[in-house]
């Protein structure tokens, strides 16, 4: 049987108690069939009306206290334990009762033990310990003073050999200071040394560099000497034949002077008649102006309906809204662009008709686009890649106008009214 789930023997249990443990110990864990304390104390019934009692006649828990040495069995209790365990193992193939030998023998120990835990046999074994301890307190006493001799000895030997090592110490510090100021000197008068030899060095650079730049100063010059005349005289060439032919040019201006002076009278009529056909024309466009064409009044007199409409439901904003909505929804694109030109110019001392225009274009998803500041460049290249793709992704109509009013994009800080 394994003894893992048995109680084991406390140590502090000496002579017959222990021999009384261990015969417990020995008939529980390794001559009975039961692997456990738990199964070996289980209640089991007698027979004798239905009654159940302790498998070994005694609990549990006496006889955990018993194999931890807690308490000593009884006489009674202990033949009882042996009796019932043979009734137990009765019968089991492998597992031998207690003989009756084995049984007084128990006893006997049982009573040594009881013995050994008298108060003459207690006082007998603490006066044989406080002996034995005296002993040994005496012996660990003369140990003491020893090894406190040698302690004395050991530092007074350490405190000899630290002060050695300190003066040793001071003077290899002293020795290190003079190897450090001689050191130091030496890479002084060793950077002294380097720099008169690159100050040197850089004179004798510097007077190379003098040399050399003489050098190619007097080649030059003499370059310039040998070729001074022959640039002379070429100069020289060269201004008469520009002389001549300033002369020429002088004699070619004068023709030409005396024939725009014939052609004067010519350019004189030429000029009357052309402001003539300029005349004509303003006042065809005079005329033009004050006559438009039906279209035109048509859709002048619209947008003065459509701005008397929102002037009349300007108290009412779903009213308004559905307005915006229908003009965006039934007019072309060309009459909503000349309702929110209108718009602009109408109550321009405060922001109620620019704020319609702004909303009828986003009702429309138009977007105004004005070069501004203008620049021919900018009208050329149009509108950016950015906003020609916003427009592109939103369904918003791109229009580039070359002039529009200032009311659309910089709305009134402060209005004057509604209307």
């Amino acid at each position: 049987m394994s003894e893992a789930k048995w109680p084991q023997i406390p140590r502090e249990a000496t002579g017959a108690r222990r021999e009384l443990l261990e015969w417990l110990h020995e008939v529980l864990a390794e001559r009975s069939p039961w692997r456990s304390l738990h199964e070996a104390c289980k209640e089991v019934k007698t027979g004798v009306h239905g009654l159940a009692e302790p498998r070994l006649g005694v609990n549990k828990a006496t006889v955990h206290r018993w194999l931890h040495d807690q308490r000593l069995p009884t006489p009674d209790s202990l033949t009882k334990f042996c009796d019932s365990y043979n009734k137990a193992v009765e019968g089991l193939d492998g597992y031998s009762p207690i003989p009756d030998d084995e049984r007084g023998k128990a006893l006997a120990l049982l009573a040594d033990a009881r013995q050994q835990g008298s108060p003459e046999q207690r006082l007998q074994d603490q006066r044989a310990r406080y002996d034995a301890l005296s002993r040994t307190a005496a012996e660990v006493q003369a140990d003491r003073d020893g090894l406190l001799a040698e302690l004395a000895d050991e530092r007074r030997t350490a405190a000899e050999r630290c002060h050695l090592l300190e003066q040793r110490l001071r003077t290899l510090q002293a020795q290190h200071q003079r190897d450090q100021r001689h050191l130091r000197q030496q890479r002084r008068k060793g950077r002294v040394e380097t720099s008169r030899r690159q100050q040197e060095a850089a004179a004798h650079a510097a007077a190379q560099q003098e040399l050399s730049n003489a050098q190619r100063l007097i080649t030059e010059l003499r370059h310039t000497l040998t070729t001074s005349t022959e640039a002379h005289e070429q100069a020289l060439a060269d201004r008469d034949a520009t002389v001549a032919e300033y002369r020429s040019e002088l004699t070619a201006v004068r023709d030409r002077l005396a024939t725009l002076e014939l052609r004067q009278a010519d350019r004189d009529a030429a000029d009357a008649a052309v402001d003539e056909a300029i005349a004509t024309v303003e006042q065809a466009h005079t005329e033009l102006r004050h006559d438009p064409d039906p279209d035109t009044i048509a859709r002048r007199d619209q947008q003065k309906e459509v701005i008397a409409q929102l002037r009349a439901a300007s108290d009412d904003p779903k009213a308004v809204r559905r307005i915006l909505r229908t003009v965006a929804t039934t007019w072309t694109n060309k009459d909503i662009d000349g309702l929110v030109f209108a718009l602009c110019f109408t109550s321009v001392y405060n922001d109620w008709g620019p704020s319609l225009a702004r909303c009828l274009a986003r009702t429309a998803k138009v977007r105004y686009w004005v070069p501004e500041p203008f620049s021919i460049d900018r009208l050329l290249r149009g509108p950016g890649l950015g906003t020609k793709l916003w427009c592109e992704l939103r369904g918003v109509r791109l229009e580039t106008h070359m002039d529009w009013p200032d009311t659309y994009f910089r709305p009134h800080k402060k209005t004057a009214g509604s209307r």
